[in-house]
């Protein structure tokens, strides 16, 4: 399909606009050639439509909202994608945090692919799509249901008991009484009345921290557990340090491929944004959307603000 081009330039419209006009004023006064004047009626409904169809108002252009899709850890194929871009995608979201350097670098390919036959299909020789990549920073996670469960899925009733562990030895062994989360800093730091919500809907809240290791949670509001939940806690601060090994990972990887926007998740203060930053160095310098999860990042939106790099509030 050639691509096809405008009848009307701005300056052409503008001109067309002023003609128009002008032929109404003569039409107003019986001056226009094969017309007569115009009743007081006419000229009133003549004058409501150049109110509303001719106004003075400057010419705006069109404004596009971007289309932006999350591909969340799954492996999308070159058609998946294609058709995405085909549909108008403005921006792919990648979560690249637990699936493997060949798949990851597969997924690159695959929008290559598609941005190549989007630009032979409009006779284009790039494709304005931007690439962001997802850092997890300091975002909590629960382990995976253990294997041997044969009763799915695994529901965790209204008012039940379940124990919370951030000892490793437990992560891919979570049930309806056992939930393992990835984060030994914060745990330890637990109190009664601490919430915890998972990504899944279940809200639980802590009764006892038994160790350093282990806390009594009740759960408040029921549901199915899944595999790998986010989770967001309330009436605790985080401990979790930023930028961990596996930011450091995704850092190096967005470097190569010259991703266009990083996401940061959890950002608590300015000084994550800066870290970043000097990480990145001074040839390589994507847009940077911070994103707020919590009421720590809350307290320092402005000064996260201030750091020059977009926000986006994560309910």
């Amino acid at each position: 399909m050639k691509k096809q081009n405008l009848k009307y330039s701005t300056r052409d419209l503008h001109s067309e606009i002023t003609k128009t006009k002008s032929d109404i004023n003569l039409y107003r006064r019986g001056s226009l050639k094969g017309t007569t004047a115009i009743t007081q009626q006419d000229n009133h409904h003549v004058t409501e439509v150049c109110s509303e169809g001719f106004s003075d108002k400057k010419i705006k252009p069109f404004r596009i909202t971007p289309i932006v899709v999350t591909a969340n850890e799954t492996i999308l194929t070159d058609v998946d994608i294609r058709s995405l871009v085909d549909m108008g995608l403005s921006i792919i979201r990648f979560r690249m945090t637990m699936i493997s350097r060949s798949h990851q670098i597969k997924l690159l390919e695959c929008l290559e692919h598609a941005e190549a036959w989007m630009c032979e299909k409009y006779g284009t020789s790039a494709w304005p799509l931007a690439k962001c990549l997802d850092l997890p920073n300091a975002t909590i996670r629960t382990g995976y249901i253990d294997e041997n469960i044969k009763d799915l899925p695994v529901i965790m009733k209204e008012n039940s008991i379940v124990t919370v562990t951030s000892d490793v030895q437990y992560w891919n062994k979570c049930s309806g009484s056992l939930i393992y989360i990835d984060d030994t800093h914060t745990l330890k730091h637990f109190t009664p009345g601490v919430e915890m919500t998972l990504y899944c809907g279940i809200v639980l809240h802590c009764q006892e921290l038994m160790d350093k290791h282990t806390a009594k949670f009740k759960v408040t509001i029921g549901g199915e557990f899944e595999d790998h939940q986010y989770v967001c806690l309330r009436s605790v601060m985080y401990r979790r340090p930023s930028l961990m090994k596996r930011d450091l990972d995704l850092i190096k990887f967005a470097q190569k491929y010259r991703f266009d926007v990083l996401s940061i998740y959890t950002v608590r203060s300015p000084t994550t944004i800066l870290m970043l930053r000097k990480l990145l160095g001074n040839d390589y310098k994507p847009l940077i959307l911070s994103v707020i999860c919590d009421q720590q990042g809350l307290d320092c939106a402005q000064d996260i603000i201030d750091v020059r790099n977009l926000i986006l509030i994560h309910g």
